[in-house]
């Protein structure tokens, strides 16, 4: 994954991705520009797949989206649209309503994971740089999505702050948990891991195991101005859940500089700080709130 899991959240150093070498590997680059959207498919074996996705115009790069892909066998898509435009008064260019949505699977062992940065702001909005980022890796299988087409729910980017809709894991990982001696990390068959940052601001999971595990993202994750919302309900939709069976660990962080707030764990910090929770489960586990907010 990229830097800002080290940076923003230090309370979950334990994240980490490792993306294989094999044969058969593609990067494409993909620059929406002035089109209103692109879609990219793609599917292989025994290789790997890299998306870099750049949004916005030739005025003004607005987000970047990068997917990665790869396994015995596997595939996915993404479709990357600019949905409309604002002018920024200052800099002159054009900062672009973005939409992202995004799936990626493999079976044979592998992984996907992407993430997405918000690269421009209004003035006024703080900011810029908001960051969410996610994957899956297992010996078995594994998939992605973040968002649908038909749903209109996925990854978006504003002049004002960033959304992530609807966003899912699942993994499937067999053979036994190796435990690193250093940090107490479940090294598992497969593990997931999802995370937003706003800055200093931000939180971040990991469920590392053996058997399967689901991470939905029920509503949405939010970030701009010098705020967060991680895996937040909304409405009549329910906070984000993990539901896992077999053995494993399951991290949920979070760090804010003026509040932080986790209510599935009755965790209030005013004033900011650093909030984490480790399960180590055997027979299985389910969390029916992982919601962390901040500022």
């Amino acid at each position: 994954m990229k830097k800002y899991i080290g940076i923003a959240l230090a309370v979950l150093m334990v994240l980490g991705f490792s993306r294989m070498a094999l044969a058969g590997d593609t990067t494409v680059g993909v620059d929406v520009g002035n089109a209103s959207s692109v879609n990219t498919f793609w599917n292989g074996t025994n290789g790997t797949f890299t998306l870099n996705g750049q949004l916005g115009n030739t005025l003004g790069n607005s987000a970047d989206v990068n997917v990665w892909n790869g396994g015995g066998a596997f595939s996915g898509n993404a479709n990357l649209a600019n949905t409309g435009f604002y002018p920024n008064p200052v800099s002159g260019n054009y900062i672009a309503y973005t939409e992202s949505y995004l799936n990626a699977q493999f079976t044979g062992g592998g992984y996907a994971q992407f993430d997405a940065t918000r690269n421009l702001s209004y003035p006024g909005y703080g900011p810029a740089g908001q960051c969410v980022f996610g994957g899956v890796s297992s010996n078995d299988t594994g998939q992605l999505s973040s968002g649908s087409i038909s749903t209109a729910y996925g990854i978006s980017t504003s002049y004002a702050q960033m959304y992530v809709f609807n966003t899912q894991f699942q993994a499937t990982g067999t053979g036994s948990l190796v435990i690193d001696p250093n940090t107490g990390a479940v090294v598992g068959p497969f593990s997931i891991r999802y995370g937003l940052t706003n800055g200093a601001n931000g939180a971040g999971l990991s469920c590392s195991g053996t058997g399967f595990s689901q991470v939905s993202n029920g509503m949405y994750s939010s970030a701009g101005g010098s705020y967060f919302t991680f895996g937040s309900g909304g409405g009549c939709h329910t906070n984000a859940t993990v539901n896992a069976t077999g053995s494993g660990q399951f991290v949920l962080g979070g760090q804010a500089l003026n509040n932080l707030n986790a209510p599935g764990f009755a965790v209030a910090i005013i004033g900011g700080g650093n909030f984490q929770y480790v399960a180590n489960y055997n027979t299985g586990l389910f969390v029916s709130d992982f919601s962390v907010q901040g500022n």
